[in-house]
């Protein structure tokens, strides 16, 4: 018998990965032009980009970083937002090596895309902040991600938690907060906070409404963490569950900057089994996706705990050209 065996290919699921994922980034581009969607980037973020700083609902200075929207093709903005964000998230993976196909056929991509929402800015910037040697080029980098404060302000204190240059980091993020009170006026975050209070709370923002107290009492996990990378991906889980109104898009950026296993996949569409009982308002169990990776984490942070927490990070391990893996 042993004459008639056949040896099988090895699959390079790396490869079957990338090509999922720019298979899915080619549907969804096509499809963008025969399908309504673009909600959010229609009535939000355009606006924003063309001067209507009180449309957006983000802080002013996001304005800067949003720029190009003012120059997306008119009758075909959302079709090509949609190609160029989804180029963004798969160069984002490819630098920071996450798995692309999990990230873009997760249902918080979907919908990422389909509100053409711009949670790739604060991913950007935290790429560039986590990655950067540059204590300026890390501080642009939180410059970016306060566009979404919301979203990354635990994961802000985890970057700069033991960082020696963290005077420096912040010299760029206090430069654009100084410039933008010039350029808007100094009355501009009131200006934000006002109207970002009376903005509706949408289906698509209750994600987090019934597990945010849990998240909250949770805040204090990531400094369990002995590695820097490892503290910052519990900060990107636990943040996204420590705040009441959060969209389901929101959950890309962990899926992201955690690398989660394959099995993150199924698990964000899981929310739907409860659809037939609590119709569109199952998407308040989207939180099973963050706190299933979170959950999956803590035997690692058991055998942190148990290997004795000195206050001091332990060096991650890094890439031959230098950087952490």
């Amino acid at each position: 018998m042993a004459a008639f065996r056949v040896a099988l290919p090895a699959w390079n699921f790396q490869r079957v990965s990338w090509a999922a994922a720019v298979g899915v980034l080619l549907a969804l581009t096509v499809t963008t032009f025969s399908l309504p969607g673009g909600n959010d980037l229609y009535l939000f973020y355009l606006p924003f980009a063309q001067g209507c700083l009180s449309c957006g609902y983000v802080p002013y200075f996001a304005q800067w970083p949003l720029a190009p929207l003012a120059f997306l093709p008119a009758g075909a903005e959302w079709p090509v937002y949609v190609l160029a964000a989804a180029l963004v998230w798969l160069g984002l993976a490819w630098v920071d090596r996450a798995n692309p196909a999990v990230l873009l056929l997760s249902l918080p991509f979907l919908g990422e895309l389909w509100l053409g929402q711009i949670d790739w800015v604060p991913a950007l910037g935290l790429v560039v902040a986590l990655r950067a040697r540059s204590p300026y080029v890390r501080g642009l980098g939180i410059a970016l991600m306060a566009v979404k404060p919301q979203l990354a302000w635990l994961i802000i204190l985890a970057l700069l938690w033991r960082d020696r240059e963290w005077w420096r980091v912040l010299a760029v993020p206090a430069v654009v907060g100084i410039l933008s009170l010039l350029i808007f006026g100094p009355t501009w975050p009131l200006d934000w906070l006002r109207a970002s209070s009376g903005l509706p709370v949408h289906i698509w923002r209750i994600a987090s409404i019934d597990i945010w107290p849990l998240g909250a009492a949770l805040v204090w996990l990531p400094w369990l963490a002995r590695e820097r990378r490892a503290r910052i991906e519990l900060a990107a889980l636990v943040g996204c569950i420590a705040t009441p109104f959060v969209g389901i898009y929101a959950y890309v950026l962990p899926l992201l900057i955690a690398r989660p296993p394959w099995w993150a996949l199924p698990l964000s569409y899981a929310w739907l089994l409860a659809y037939p009982w609590f119709g569109a308002d199952a998407i308040r169990f989207a939180w099973l996706l963050p706190l299933g990776l979170l959950i999956a984490r803590l035997p690692q942070l058991k055998g942190a705990v148990r290997a004795g927490w000195t206050g001091r990070d332990r060096p991650a391990s890094v890439d031959s050209a230098g950087h952490e893996q």
